[in-house]
């Protein structure tokens, strides 16, 4: 290394290099050793840096404590002049990286760090990246090396760390954020506002690494938890893996409300990523459950089990991740008599677990007798009526909390009654009294219905001596509420009288669901719609209408007459009722039409009636009902229900790609998957599929600019056409059936996709009747184009791995390309042609198309194993019936003949090819030995036209931004 690197520009290729240097003294060459030793290897930066302290303290007497010589100020002035050098590298090299570490190294062993940190908040401002990188990196250690800093220049380091947080490199970002970071250690309590700022960065920051290093940096505290919390939504998986496994385990869950546990226990135990999941789970059981004391039932009282949304899936995920847990819970004692609501929870979900995971000894062993359930459920029917509750008024939140925790263990342990085998007959007697006294109390909930319901059937001896059992309940219930009606006053008849008919339906409803005779077949069935289900639909109270429709959903389930009957109702309550009364209804007709079809469903309504309704449902204010719209005509086209599912899939599909469905997450989510698995799970769905890619793009393409205006982030004509291409490409759909060991070979007709080029037919016949729509045309040579390429490697694709594939259907296959690609040679020939002879205002955007028409053209040709179409071999392709039959698409009338105007033709073709930037391509000079120099020749086109020289194209906007590119040669 010279000094005169001080004054001039170092090579790119060299870091620090001493062959050439011009020293004065030993002094300045033994730095400059060191310097150079330690950008060969890390491993010696200890010794190194010792050896250079030995030099910084060189003719001190002072052992270092005494005030600053001239000799050290020397040494400063050197070590700042080469660690100059190093700043100054442009480009990110192993051995500059090694100096910085180096130099890390180093100023731990005692340094003058307050002149050293002045100097480099010199180069915040350098225009150089690597330097702004380079000071940040050390600034940022020299503040963990400082004990105290001068209050002044705190200020300013924190003003110009606060600009690099703007900073358009990210990692310049990251490494100011980590400086601040430290700088603000113990102000994380108060309201300051560089803490917000970094805190705020967690929340905008694009790159998910600096989101990272901020993450891990900031003390958590009042101001900054919450701001953490978020990042359990990261869009980055590590990141929401740091926030559970390094983050929390500085936060005491205790802190935290009962509301942001349950989400935080929601975003973690429901991700996508199992990373994530289980990163959240041994948060749970590492720290939360440690902070309980390691006691389960205390963990989730912190959680409130009877109102919670996540706790039966956190104690599952908890008992799978770690199976001695439920070894260690105990079931022994008074712990049944004494039950708790998370005592309960957890006691029946351990027995849960056991029968999970099968192992029936150990369910046995802790299970109580049914006698014993019996008795507790019993036990809690006494406490919800006991004498000092019913002192109480109705509706204080003492009376309210009780009557839910009661009602709550009361679930667990009809939940746990349904795990025992009812092998006792006096317990089986008990336990069926019990249950039908549980129906009989007038607020038993609708979820403790369900299960009720699910142990009388199981008591019962068959569906007919269960649905008799119920029939009697239904009975009692019916009594006992006309009996309460006879001693209130007129204000309460009504409510009883709505509450008893509610309760009715409810048990009628789980009746219905637990059946699978026909109605025809079970007349006591049919009794109680006509007696209960009829007269609630006549009703005007919306939960009876609710439940009434559900009802005769469940019933039409039952009987197909009753269906038919009955749809020209459903229809009525999606068109008349409110929101909530059309989402009931639409899930009835979805749930019929899945079921009988369709045409069966609607044999007595107007043809299209009921996919009309379903049409309207996508187009709804409501996005629940979209989504339920969409989500039903999925499952119905997935299961081949619906006669009009090209109408119904095309539909679906521009939905997809409005801007208006942006915001509808399940809409969205519900359609992402399932393009996919609709296409790529049938050969037949991909062919229907390819029918429908050129009408969906001509109609996307010209509402393109109006939706554009609604939502400038949209996907352009192009960026649709590669998504639907990507759906109904062969040969991912053959890679799916393979990783699934499908032999592909026995799928009849699956070799033949002659349907994926007759897509560029249909793009030609629409480029055809749009010459003057010039966005409709450019999409259509795009995919035309996109489809071409792609034809070069699909013989290749579809035959590979297929070696037995036998010579008869290879040959078939190669018969019908050929046939394909005349048609599209043909069609690309005329619409080329029209386009040469349009002398209209669209002349020059025109002329950048045919160029590339021309070069595609000359794709096609070459795998027909020609050069350039003439007119005879024109007409030997027009007097092919498929041929003749795509050409009459785009000329009606025409009558072939070899005197067309060839000549003209061909004028009209050199006002075109005769310049200078687009320079003519003649057969001669095409490498016929290699395709793909056809291809090439397409790209090079699409990069000629970036820049254009002619005058004449000045006003032509040919290098358009990221995604309006015309052709991408990556695609």
């Amino acid at each position: 290394m010279t000094k005169t690197q001080k004054k001039g520009k170092k090579s790119k290729q060299e870091v620090i290099s001493g062959d050439d240097m011009d020293v004065d003294s030993s002094f300045e060459t033994e730095i400059i050793r060191i310097f150079n030793a330690s950008q060969t290897s890390g491993s010696i930066h200890q010794k190194l840096a010792v050896e250079l302290r030995k030099y910084q303290e060189l003719g001190r007497k002072d052992f270092g404590v005494g005030k600053v010589g001239e000799h050290e100020d020397y040494f400063l002035d050197e070590f700042i002049e080469l660690l100059n050098v190093v700043l100054s590298i442009k480009k990110k090299t192993e051995a500059a990286d090694r100096i910085i570490k180096f130099v890390l190294t180093f100023i731990r062993y005692g340094f003058n760090r307050e002149s050293l940190m002045l100097h480099l908040m010199k180069g915040f401002e350098a225009k150089e990246k690597m330097v702004r990188l380079r000071c940040c990196q050390l600034v940022s250690m020299l503040i963990v090396l400082l004990k105290e800093i001068d209050e002044e220049i705190y200020e300013v380091l924190i003003e110009i760390l606060e600009k690099r947080l703007l900073d358009k490199e990210s990692k310049v970002r990251g490494n100011a954020a980590v400086a601040l970071c430290r700088l603000v250690i113990g102000l994380e309590h108060e309201e300051n506002q560089t803490v917000v700022k970094l805190c705020r960065l967690t929340r905008y920051e694009q790159s998910a690494e600096v989101r990272r290093v901020v993450m891990l940096a900031l003390e958590p505290s009042e101001v900054t938890i919450p701001y953490l919390l978020e990042r359990s939504r990261d869009v980055d998986k590590t990141n929401r893996k740091y926030l559970f496994s390094k983050i929390m385990s500085k936060i005491d869950y205790k802190t935290l409300s009962i509301e942001k546990r349950e989400d935080l226990l929601m975003a973690g135990i429901r991700d996508r990523d199992a990373a994530v999941r289980q990163a959240c789970i041994e948060m749970v059981a590492g720290c939360w459950l440690k902070s309980a004391g390691n006691d389960l039932a205390k963990l989730f009282e912190g959680l409130d089990v009877v109102d919670s949304e996540i706790a039966d899936e956190t104690v599952k995920c908890l008992l799978r991740a770690f199976p001695e847990i439920a070894e260690l819970i105990e079931f022994s004692g008074n712990i049944w008599q004494e039950l708790k609501p998370e005592s309960a929870f957890l006691l029946r979900h351990t027995l849960e677990f056991f029968k999970e995971r099968k192992e029936f000894a150990k369910l046995d062993e802790r299970i109580p007798e049914v006698l014993d359930i019996v008795r507790c459920i019993n036990k809690q029917l006494e406490i919800r009526s006991n004498e000092d509750r019913d002192n109480m008024d109705e509706g204080e939140p003492n009376f309210d909390e009780a009557d839910a925790e009661v009602d709550y263990i009361i679930l667990q342990l009809l939940l746990v009654a349904k795990l025992s085998d009812f092998m006792d007959e006096l317990g089986r007697r008990e336990m069926l009294t019990l249950m039908r006294r549980l129906l009989l109390i007038p607020d038993i909930s609708e979820v403790h219905i369900g299960h009720i319901v699910d142990i009388i059937k199981r008591l019962s001896v068959d569906e007919t001596d269960f649905t008799q059992i119920i029939v009697e309940v239904i009975s009692e219930v019916q009594q006992s509420g006309e009996e309460a009606v006879l001693v209130l006053g007129e204000e309460d008849k009504k409510s009883v009288e709505l509450l008893t008919q509610l309760k009715g339906l409810y048990i009628i409803r789980a009746l219905l669901e637990r059946c699978y005779k026909t109605l025809t077949e079970s007349s006591v069935v049919y009794a109680l719609t006509q007696e209960y289900v009829s007269p609630a639909l006549t009703q005007h109270e919306p939960a009876l209408l609710k439940c009434g429709i559900d009802c005769l959903a469940l019933c039409a389930l039952l009987d197909k007459q009753m269906a038919v009957g009955n749809a020209e109702l459903l229809i009525a309550v999606c068109n008349q009722g409110t929101e909530e009364l059309q989402i009931h209804g639409l899930k009835a007709l979805f749930d019929l039409c899945f079921v009988y079809g369709v045409e069966v469903v609607g044999s007595n309504l107007e043809p299209g009636e009921i996919i009309s309704i379903f049409m309207d449902g996508l187009a709804s204010e409501s996005y629940e009902i979209q989504g339920i719209s969409a989500e039903g005509l999925c499952k119905l086209l997935y299961a081949r229900k619906i006669s009009e599912a090209d109408l119904v899939l095309k539909n679906l599909c521009i939905l997809y790609f409005h801007p208006e469905k942006a915001d509808n997450s399940k809409f969205l989510q519900c359609l992402s998957y399932f393009f996919p698995a609709f296409c790529y799970s049938s050969s037949l769905n991909q062919q229907r599929m390819a029918g429908l890619v050129v009408d969906i793009l001509v109609e996307y393409t010209r509402a393109y600019n109006d939706l554009k205006s609604v939502n400038p982030s949209i996907k352009t004509p192009y960026e649709v056409a590669l998504q639907l291409l990507s759906w109904i490409d062969p040969k991912i759909s053959k890679d799916i059936l393979s990783s699934l060991n499908i032999n592909v070979q026995n799928i009849e007709g699956f070799f033949d996709i002659s349907w994926y080029f007759q897509i560029g037919t249909d793009a030609l016949v629409a480029a055809n009747s749009s010459l003057e729509d010039y966005q409709v045309l450019k999409t259509m040579i795009q995919l035309v184009t996109k489809l071409v390429v792609d034809s070069l490697k699909y013989e290749e694709l579809v035959f590979a791995d297929s070696v037995n594939v036998n010579i008869v259907m290879r040959e078939q296959y190669k018969a019908k390309k050929e046939l394909e690609l005349k048609k599209i040679s043909v069609l690309i020939n005329h619409v080329k042609n029209k386009m040469i002879n349009d002398d209209g205002d669209n002349y020059a955007d025109l002329s950048i198309l045919v160029k590339l028409m021309a070069k595609v053209e000359g794709v096609v040709l070459k795998q027909l194993g020609l050069v350039t179409l003439k007119d005879e071999k024109l007409a030997e392709f027009l007097h092919l019936h498929p041929v003749k039959l795509a050409y009459s698409k785009v000329d009606p009338d025409f009558e072939f003949s070899v005197d067309a105007d060839a000549d003209s033709s061909t004028n009209a073709q050199n006002k075109f090819f005769d310049s200078d930037d687009f320079p003519a391509t003649p057969a001669s000079s095409v490498d016929t030995s290699d395709i793909t120099s056809q291809v090439k020749l397409i790209n090079d086109l699409t990069t000629s036209l970036e820049k254009p020289k002619d005058p004449h194209f000045k006003n032509i906007n040919l290098a358009p931004e990221n995604d309006e590119a015309l052709y991408s040669s990556d695609s």
